[in-house]
Protein backbone atom coordinates (compact mmCIF):
# COMPACT_ATOMS: atom_id res chain seq x y z
CA UNK A 1 0.00 0.00 0.00
CA UNK A 2 2.76 2.33 1.11
CA UNK A 3 4.41 1.54 -2.18
CA UNK A 4 1.27 2.58 -4.06
CA UNK A 5 0.42 5.62 -2.87
CA UNK A 6 4.18 6.41 -3.10
CA UNK A 7 3.42 7.02 -7.33
CA UNK A 8 0.14 8.18 -6.42
CA UNK A 9 -0.45 11.99 -5.57
CA UNK A 10 -4.03 11.96 -4.25
CA UNK A 11 -6.40 9.67 -3.12
CA UNK A 12 -8.70 9.92 -5.76
CA UNK A 13 -5.68 8.91 -8.31
CA UNK A 14 -4.96 5.84 -6.09
CA UNK A 15 -9.10 4.60 -6.58
CA UNK A 16 -8.70 5.43 -10.35
CA UNK A 17 -5.73 3.71 -10.95
CA UNK A 18 -3.97 0.50 -10.46
CA UNK A 19 -4.50 -0.44 -7.16
CA UNK A 20 -7.78 -1.42 -7.96
CA UNK A 21 -8.40 -1.03 -11.61
CA UNK A 22 -10.10 1.30 -13.80
CA UNK A 23 -12.56 3.45 -12.16
CA UNK A 24 -16.21 2.04 -12.74
CA UNK A 25 -18.78 3.54 -14.25
CA UNK A 26 -21.14 6.43 -12.48
CA UNK A 27 -24.05 4.81 -10.89
CA UNK A 28 -26.28 6.28 -8.21
CA UNK A 29 -25.67 6.36 -4.61
CA UNK A 30 -26.25 3.58 -2.46
CA UNK A 31 -26.50 4.44 0.69
CA UNK A 32 -27.44 2.50 4.19
CA UNK A 33 -25.19 4.25 6.79
CA UNK A 34 -25.38 8.49 7.07
CA UNK A 35 -22.69 9.96 9.64
CA UNK A 36 -24.74 13.50 10.64
CA UNK A 37 -22.06 15.25 12.12
CA UNK A 38 -23.99 17.55 13.64
CA UNK A 39 -21.19 19.77 15.41
CA UNK A 40 -17.91 19.21 15.69
CA UNK A 41 -17.93 21.69 18.99
CA UNK A 42 -17.04 19.76 21.94
CA UNK A 43 -17.05 19.58 25.61
CA UNK A 44 -14.06 17.61 26.28
CA UNK A 45 -11.05 17.42 25.38
CA UNK A 46 -9.77 14.12 24.21
CA UNK A 47 -5.69 13.35 24.21
CA UNK A 48 -6.34 11.60 20.44
CA UNK A 49 -9.21 13.91 19.07
CA UNK A 50 -9.14 12.54 15.32
CA UNK A 51 -10.48 16.41 14.69
CA UNK A 52 -7.41 17.91 16.03
CA UNK A 53 -7.29 21.05 17.66
CA UNK A 54 -10.10 23.10 16.53
CA UNK A 55 -9.53 26.33 17.93
CA UNK A 56 -12.52 28.04 16.09
CA UNK A 57 -16.40 27.89 17.04
CA UNK A 58 -17.88 25.56 13.96
CA UNK A 59 -21.79 26.24 12.85
CA UNK A 60 -23.86 23.66 13.84
CA UNK A 61 -25.79 21.89 11.32
CA UNK A 62 -28.56 23.55 9.41
CA UNK A 63 -31.92 21.71 9.03
CA UNK A 64 -31.74 22.20 5.40
CA UNK A 65 -28.53 19.98 5.29
CA UNK A 66 -29.57 17.18 7.64
CA UNK A 67 -33.15 17.02 5.48
CA UNK A 68 -30.62 16.93 2.25
CA UNK A 69 -28.38 14.25 3.61
CA UNK A 70 -31.70 12.27 4.34
CA UNK A 71 -33.01 12.46 0.73
CA UNK A 72 -29.98 11.58 -0.52
CA UNK A 73 -30.44 8.35 1.44
CA UNK A 74 -33.66 7.99 0.87
CA UNK A 75 -33.02 8.05 -3.41
CA UNK A 76 -31.33 5.00 -2.73
CA UNK A 77 -34.73 2.99 -1.82
CA UNK A 78 -33.63 1.08 1.07
CA UNK A 79 -33.47 0.98 4.70
CA UNK A 80 -30.94 2.62 5.86
CA UNK A 81 -29.02 3.71 9.51
CA UNK A 82 -28.76 7.54 10.56
CA UNK A 83 -25.68 7.81 12.76
CA UNK A 84 -25.67 11.39 14.62
CA UNK A 85 -22.26 12.33 16.11
CA UNK A 86 -19.80 14.95 16.69
CA UNK A 87 -18.09 16.55 18.03
CA UNK A 88 -20.36 16.13 21.08
CA UNK A 89 -23.85 16.22 19.49
CA UNK A 90 -25.66 16.55 23.06
CA UNK A 91 -24.83 20.60 22.38
CA UNK A 92 -27.60 20.55 20.40
CA UNK A 93 -30.04 18.55 21.50
CA UNK A 94 -32.81 20.96 19.41
CA UNK A 95 -31.09 18.84 15.85
CA UNK A 96 -31.58 15.51 17.47
CA UNK A 97 -35.08 16.00 18.59
CA UNK A 98 -35.67 17.67 14.88
CA UNK A 99 -33.97 14.72 12.87
CA UNK A 100 -35.89 12.15 14.97
CA UNK A 101 -38.62 14.09 13.88
CA UNK A 102 -37.80 13.88 10.16
CA UNK A 103 -36.78 9.99 10.23
CA UNK A 104 -40.32 9.35 12.50
CA UNK A 105 -42.13 11.20 9.41
CA UNK A 106 -40.59 8.90 6.95
CA UNK A 107 -42.75 5.45 7.55
CA UNK A 108 -39.90 3.53 8.57
CA UNK A 109 -37.29 3.57 5.65
CA UNK A 110 -34.61 4.67 8.28
CA UNK A 111 -33.13 3.87 12.02
CA UNK A 112 -31.50 6.52 14.17
CA UNK A 113 -29.01 6.14 16.60
CA UNK A 114 -26.73 8.96 18.11
CA UNK A 115 -22.97 8.81 19.99
CA UNK A 116 -22.41 10.57 23.07
CA UNK A 117 -19.75 10.98 25.63
CA UNK A 118 -22.54 10.92 28.03
CA UNK A 119 -21.50 14.36 29.87
CA UNK A 120 -24.62 16.52 28.68
CA UNK A 121 -27.18 13.80 29.13
CA UNK A 122 -30.06 15.32 31.57
CA UNK A 123 -33.63 14.25 31.73
CA UNK A 124 -34.67 16.44 28.48
CA UNK A 125 -32.33 14.79 26.40
CA UNK A 126 -33.60 11.44 27.83
CA UNK A 127 -36.60 12.07 26.72
CA UNK A 128 -35.70 12.72 23.46
CA UNK A 129 -33.82 9.38 22.98
CA UNK A 130 -36.97 7.39 23.72
CA UNK A 131 -39.88 9.58 21.97
CA UNK A 132 -37.79 8.42 19.17
CA UNK A 133 -36.23 5.18 19.81
CA UNK A 134 -32.96 6.51 19.21
CA UNK A 135 -30.02 4.02 19.59
CA UNK A 136 -27.41 5.11 22.13
CA UNK A 137 -23.82 4.54 22.29
CA UNK A 138 -21.82 6.22 24.65
CA UNK A 139 -17.85 6.74 24.26
CA UNK A 140 -16.20 5.09 26.90
CA UNK A 141 -12.28 3.94 27.42
CA UNK A 142 -11.96 2.44 30.61
CA UNK A 143 -12.68 2.45 34.09
CA UNK A 144 -13.26 5.74 35.75
CA UNK A 145 -9.10 6.10 35.77
CA UNK A 146 -8.60 5.66 32.59
CA UNK A 147 -11.28 7.53 30.88
CA UNK A 148 -9.94 10.52 32.61
CA UNK A 149 -6.70 10.52 31.24
CA UNK A 150 -8.06 9.87 27.87
CA UNK A 151 -10.93 11.51 27.72
CA UNK A 152 -11.52 13.39 30.88
CA UNK A 153 -15.17 14.79 32.33
CA UNK A 154 -15.68 11.26 33.90
CA UNK A 155 -17.79 12.48 36.53
CA UNK A 156 -20.75 13.90 34.30
CA UNK A 157 -20.23 10.65 32.03
CA UNK A 158 -21.30 8.87 35.00
CA UNK A 159 -24.16 10.90 35.89
CA UNK A 160 -25.16 10.43 32.38
CA UNK A 161 -24.73 6.87 32.72
CA UNK A 162 -26.95 6.57 35.97
CA UNK A 163 -29.95 8.38 34.17
CA UNK A 164 -29.60 6.41 31.47
CA UNK A 165 -30.31 3.42 34.21
CA UNK A 166 -33.12 5.15 35.94
CA UNK A 167 -35.23 5.89 32.73
CA UNK A 168 -34.37 2.15 31.18
CA UNK A 169 -32.64 2.98 28.20
CA UNK A 170 -30.56 0.57 26.46
CA UNK A 171 -27.27 1.73 25.14
CA UNK A 172 -23.81 0.24 23.86
CA UNK A 173 -20.16 1.44 24.81
CA UNK A 174 -17.78 2.12 22.06
CA UNK A 175 -14.12 1.99 23.65
CA UNK A 176 -11.00 3.47 22.19
CA UNK A 177 -8.34 1.10 22.42
CA UNK A 178 -4.84 2.85 23.62
CA UNK A 179 -1.65 1.26 24.83
CA UNK A 180 -2.84 2.44 27.87
CA UNK A 181 -6.32 1.53 27.58
CA UNK A 182 -5.47 -2.08 26.73
CA UNK A 183 -3.99 -2.82 29.65
CA UNK A 184 -6.85 -2.49 31.18
CA UNK A 185 -10.19 -3.86 29.27
CA UNK A 186 -10.82 -6.69 31.94
CA UNK A 187 -11.38 -4.09 34.44
CA UNK A 188 -13.60 -1.86 31.69
CA UNK A 189 -15.42 -5.33 31.41
CA UNK A 190 -15.86 -5.65 35.18
CA UNK A 191 -17.10 -1.64 35.28
CA UNK A 192 -19.95 -2.83 32.20
CA UNK A 193 -20.99 -5.52 34.21
CA UNK A 194 -22.13 -3.57 36.51
CA UNK A 195 -24.11 -1.51 34.36
CA UNK A 196 -27.10 -3.58 33.80
CA UNK A 197 -28.67 -1.12 31.01
CA UNK A 198 -25.60 -1.57 28.71
CA UNK A 199 -25.86 -4.55 25.97
CA UNK A 200 -23.22 -4.53 23.67
CA UNK A 201 -19.26 -3.02 23.58
CA UNK A 202 -17.02 -1.74 20.09
CA UNK A 203 -13.55 -1.73 20.28
CA UNK A 204 -12.27 0.92 18.28
CA UNK A 205 -8.08 0.70 17.52
CA UNK A 206 -6.58 3.88 18.26
CA UNK A 207 -6.58 5.88 14.43
CA UNK A 208 -3.37 8.21 14.22
CA UNK A 209 -5.11 11.07 12.50
CA UNK A 210 -5.88 14.42 14.21
CA UNK A 211 -4.55 15.11 17.88
CA UNK A 212 -3.18 11.28 17.69
CA UNK A 213 -0.64 11.87 15.63
CA UNK A 214 2.90 11.70 17.38
CA UNK A 215 1.38 11.80 20.73
CA UNK A 216 3.79 9.68 23.61
CA UNK A 217 0.45 9.58 26.28
CA UNK A 218 -2.01 7.85 24.20
CA UNK A 219 -0.09 5.80 21.62
CA UNK A 220 -1.32 2.96 19.97
CA UNK A 221 -1.30 -0.22 21.57
CA UNK A 222 1.32 -2.60 20.84
CA UNK A 223 0.80 -6.66 19.35
CA UNK A 224 1.37 -8.11 23.22
CA UNK A 225 -0.48 -5.39 25.62
CA UNK A 226 -3.31 -5.61 22.92
CA UNK A 227 -2.98 -9.33 23.29
CA UNK A 228 -3.13 -9.84 26.59
CA UNK A 229 -5.96 -7.31 26.98
CA UNK A 230 -8.22 -8.52 24.85
CA UNK A 231 -7.65 -12.13 26.49
CA UNK A 232 -8.25 -10.73 30.00
CA UNK A 233 -11.80 -8.73 28.20
CA UNK A 234 -13.10 -12.17 27.04
CA UNK A 235 -12.63 -13.88 30.22
CA UNK A 236 -14.03 -10.70 32.31
CA UNK A 237 -17.18 -11.19 29.83
CA UNK A 238 -17.90 -14.36 30.47
CA UNK A 239 -17.74 -14.34 34.13
CA UNK A 240 -19.90 -11.40 33.98
CA UNK A 241 -22.57 -12.36 31.61
CA UNK A 242 -23.44 -15.61 33.60
CA UNK A 243 -24.56 -13.26 36.21
CA UNK A 244 -26.62 -10.75 33.82
CA UNK A 245 -30.25 -11.74 32.60
CA UNK A 246 -28.82 -9.97 29.68
CA UNK A 247 -25.42 -10.35 28.20
CA UNK A 248 -22.56 -8.05 27.34
CA UNK A 249 -21.95 -8.85 23.19
CA UNK A 250 -18.43 -7.66 22.38
CA UNK A 251 -18.94 -6.50 18.52
CA UNK A 252 -15.93 -7.68 17.40
CA UNK A 253 -16.08 -11.10 19.19
CA UNK A 254 -19.80 -11.83 17.10
CA UNK A 255 -17.87 -10.37 13.95
CA UNK A 256 -14.93 -12.95 14.01
CA UNK A 257 -17.74 -15.91 14.91
CA UNK A 258 -19.55 -14.80 11.99
CA UNK A 259 -17.04 -14.91 9.75
CA UNK A 260 -15.56 -18.59 11.19
CA UNK A 261 -18.62 -19.88 10.20
CA UNK A 262 -17.92 -19.65 6.68
CA UNK A 263 -20.56 -17.62 3.83
CA UNK A 264 -19.65 -15.35 1.22
CA UNK A 265 -16.50 -12.63 1.72
CA UNK A 266 -18.04 -9.47 2.75
CA UNK A 267 -16.90 -5.81 3.17
CA UNK A 268 -15.63 -5.07 6.59
CA UNK A 269 -17.93 -1.91 6.42
CA UNK A 270 -20.45 0.29 4.74
CA UNK A 271 -17.26 2.74 3.83
CA UNK A 272 -15.47 -0.07 2.52
CA UNK A 273 -18.55 -0.75 0.25
CA UNK A 274 -19.16 2.64 -0.71
CA UNK A 275 -22.74 2.64 1.50
CA UNK A 276 -21.69 5.21 3.71
CA UNK A 277 -21.20 8.66 3.96
CA UNK A 278 -20.53 11.47 6.52
CA UNK A 279 -21.46 14.90 6.29
CA UNK A 280 -20.24 17.90 7.21
CA UNK A 281 -21.76 20.18 9.59
CA UNK A 282 -21.56 22.54 5.98
CA UNK A 283 -22.87 19.91 3.71
CA UNK A 284 -19.33 18.81 2.60
CA UNK A 285 -19.50 14.46 1.87
CA UNK A 286 -16.61 11.64 3.19
CA UNK A 287 -16.59 8.46 2.98
CA UNK A 288 -16.89 7.82 6.58
CA UNK A 289 -16.34 10.15 10.43
CA UNK A 290 -12.60 8.94 10.44
CA UNK A 291 -11.81 10.78 7.01
CA UNK A 292 -14.16 13.72 7.94
CA UNK A 293 -12.62 17.14 7.12
CA UNK A 294 -9.82 15.50 5.38
CA UNK A 295 -9.67 16.88 1.54
CA UNK A 296 -7.71 13.46 0.18
CA UNK A 297 -11.21 12.08 0.64
CA UNK A 298 -13.48 14.89 -0.17
CA UNK A 299 -16.44 13.73 -2.16
CA UNK A 300 -18.40 16.53 -2.84
CA UNK A 301 -21.54 18.03 -1.45
CA UNK A 302 -24.87 17.26 0.00
CA UNK A 303 -26.21 19.05 -3.13
CA UNK A 304 -23.48 17.21 -5.45
CA UNK A 305 -22.48 14.23 -4.23
CA UNK A 306 -19.59 12.64 -5.81
CA UNK A 307 -19.69 8.91 -5.67
CA UNK A 308 -16.37 7.68 -6.94
CA UNK A 309 -15.37 9.83 -3.66
CA UNK A 310 -17.50 8.12 -1.35
CA UNK A 311 -16.13 4.30 -2.72
CA UNK A 312 -12.62 5.70 -2.26
CA UNK A 313 -12.09 3.51 0.69
CA UNK A 314 -12.31 0.95 -0.95
CA UNK A 315 -8.72 1.19 -2.39
CA UNK A 316 -7.61 0.10 1.24
CA UNK A 317 -9.09 -2.67 2.26
CA UNK A 318 -7.75 -5.47 4.42
CA UNK A 319 -6.11 -8.43 1.79
CA UNK A 320 -3.75 -6.25 -0.09
CA UNK A 321 0.06 -7.05 -0.96
CA UNK A 322 1.31 -8.11 2.15
CA UNK A 323 -1.78 -9.03 3.91
CA UNK A 324 -1.42 -12.88 5.06
CA UNK A 325 -5.01 -12.49 6.49
CA UNK A 326 -3.23 -13.13 10.07
CA UNK A 327 -3.93 -17.03 9.40
CA UNK A 328 -6.59 -19.54 8.40
CA UNK A 329 -6.98 -20.37 12.30
CA UNK A 330 -7.72 -17.19 12.94
CA UNK A 331 -10.09 -16.17 10.52
CA UNK A 332 -8.97 -12.66 10.30
CA UNK A 333 -12.27 -10.61 10.09
CA UNK A 334 -10.62 -8.04 8.38
CA UNK A 335 -10.11 -3.88 9.26
CA UNK A 336 -11.60 -0.56 9.21
CA UNK A 337 -10.46 0.62 6.12
CA UNK A 338 -9.41 3.93 7.21
CA UNK A 339 -7.43 2.85 9.83
CA UNK A 340 -5.30 1.23 7.87
CA UNK A 341 -4.94 4.15 5.29
CA UNK A 342 -4.20 6.45 8.59
CA UNK A 343 -2.38 3.67 10.14
CA UNK A 344 -0.15 2.74 7.25
CA UNK A 345 3.26 4.12 8.77
CA UNK A 346 3.20 1.82 11.34
CA UNK A 347 4.88 -1.50 12.11
CA UNK A 348 1.89 -3.73 11.40
CA UNK A 349 -1.74 -4.51 11.58
CA UNK A 350 -2.91 -4.71 15.34
CA UNK A 351 -6.26 -6.25 14.14
CA UNK A 352 -4.50 -9.48 13.19
CA UNK A 353 -3.77 -10.10 17.27
CA UNK A 354 -6.96 -8.98 17.92
CA UNK A 355 -8.21 -12.02 16.02
CA UNK A 356 -5.25 -14.03 17.53
CA UNK A 357 -6.51 -13.68 20.80
CA UNK A 358 -10.07 -14.58 19.78
CA UNK A 359 -8.66 -17.88 18.03
CA UNK A 360 -6.51 -18.95 21.09
CA UNK A 361 -9.52 -18.17 23.28
CA UNK A 362 -11.67 -20.47 21.53
CA UNK A 363 -9.38 -23.22 21.05
CA UNK A 364 -8.68 -22.75 24.88
CA UNK A 365 -12.55 -22.94 25.66
CA UNK A 366 -14.99 -24.05 22.65
CA UNK A 367 -17.66 -23.97 22.97
CA UNK A 368 -17.86 -20.72 24.48
CA UNK A 369 -21.57 -19.55 24.97
CA UNK A 370 -21.69 -17.85 27.92
CA UNK A 371 -19.69 -14.33 26.11
CA UNK A 372 -23.18 -13.45 24.84
CA UNK A 373 -25.14 -15.99 21.98
CA UNK A 374 -26.40 -12.58 20.00
CA UNK A 375 -25.74 -11.38 16.58
CA UNK A 376 -22.69 -7.90 16.02
CA UNK A 377 -25.76 -6.57 14.00
CA UNK A 378 -27.69 -5.79 18.01
CA UNK A 379 -24.73 -4.15 18.73
CA UNK A 380 -23.34 -2.07 15.55
CA UNK A 381 -26.03 0.37 14.54
CA UNK A 382 -25.53 2.26 18.46
CA UNK A 383 -21.47 2.94 17.57
CA UNK A 384 -19.77 6.23 15.95
CA UNK A 385 -17.93 4.19 12.88
CA UNK A 386 -19.56 2.79 10.12
CA UNK A 387 -19.92 -0.79 11.44
CA UNK A 388 -23.86 -0.96 11.73
CA UNK A 389 -25.49 -3.68 9.42
CA UNK A 390 -28.89 -3.60 8.81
Amino acid sequence: MDRAMGRKETVREAWQGEMIGAQPAARPLRTRYVILVLTTDCNLRCSYCYHGDIVAKTPTMSRAVAEAAVRLAMAGEKRFHVQLSGGEPTLVPEMIEWVGGLLHRSNGSATLGVQTNGTLVDPSVVRIFKRFGIQVGVSLDGPPDIQDAQRGGTRSTLKGLELLRQYEVPFSVTSVVTRKSARHLGRLGLFLGGLPNVFGLGLDLLVTKGRAIGRTDAPPSDPQTLYTGVTELLRTLEAVNRMRRRPILLREWETWRQKRRGGAPSPFCHAEAGESVAVHPDGSLFPCGQTLGDPAFAAGTVEHPDPAGLRALAAFACGGDGCDRAAPANACAGDCPSRLYYNRSGPECLARHLYRAFGDWERRLSPFPDLGNGSACEIRSGAENNYARI
